[in-house]
């Protein structure tokens, strides 16, 4: 019996597999504990691949930050015009999905860590484009809130947003330490809850009129 053809490589399968891989070594180890021939061999491909895809090791870490950011930021879009609520109830919204993201992508997390402590400013760009580009509409829910009267006048959206993020990405950051501090685990759905219900009256409480 002739021998099977060789199998053609999937290329969409190999570049996510690639980014999986390494989203989840820049994760554990930081752009430099990562390493090219590490990622390779996990992923189950020569490294070659890993240049004939990204260019670099520097292109790999912005494609892992890209993909990691358009989940991240898929769900922190505000509802289509139509599907529009009164703006505490959107932002609240906004907020459970963050959070709820967040709790279920540890990889963003880390990496989010990674790149605040970084000087090399790798990654700074890209993530200040992207980010930047997705929150003129939720910029545009909360000053619906203040010209409703929902919000305080003198809110500003970037802070709110700014101390959202930092709130969120920090409890994630440190869970571990919380949880050995106060000999609990937070990752237990009932816990979970109680922590997003008191952000959420922290914020909104915070921003109300």
């Amino acid at each position: 019996m002739a021998p099977s053809p060789p199998r053609k490589r999937d290329a969409q399968a190999t570049r996510a597999g690639l980014l999986e891989t390494a989203g989840r070594a820049f994760a554990e180890h930081g752009y430099d504990g990562a390493r090219i021939d590490d990622i390779a061999a996990r992923a189950g491909v020569n490294k070659r691949m890993i240049y004939a895809y990204f260019g670099d090791k520097d292109g790999l870490y912005r494609a892992v930050l890209d993909a990691h950011l358009t989940r991240a930021l898929a769900a922190a879009e505000p509802p289509a015009a139509g599907a529009r609520a009164a703006p505490r109830e959107e932002v609240e919204t906004l907020v459970r999905r963050f959070f709820g993201f967040l709790s279920e992508h540890e990889d963003f997390v880390r990496l989010m860590g990674w790149e605040a402590l970084s000087r090399a400013r790798r990654g700074r760009k890209l993530l200040a484009d992207r980010i930047a580009a997705n929150l003129d509409p939720i910029h545009a829910v909360l000053r619906r809130g203040v010209a409703q009267g929902a919000f305080r006048a003198d809110l500003d959206p970037r802070t709110l947003t700014m101390s959202v993020n930092a709130l969120m990405l920090g409890y994630f950051l440190q869970r571990p330490f919380l949880e050995a501090l106060w000999s609990t685990d937070l990752r237990a759905a009932r816990a979970r809850e109680a922590v997003l219900r008191d952000f959420v009256r922290l914020l909104l409480d915070g921003i109300g009129a």
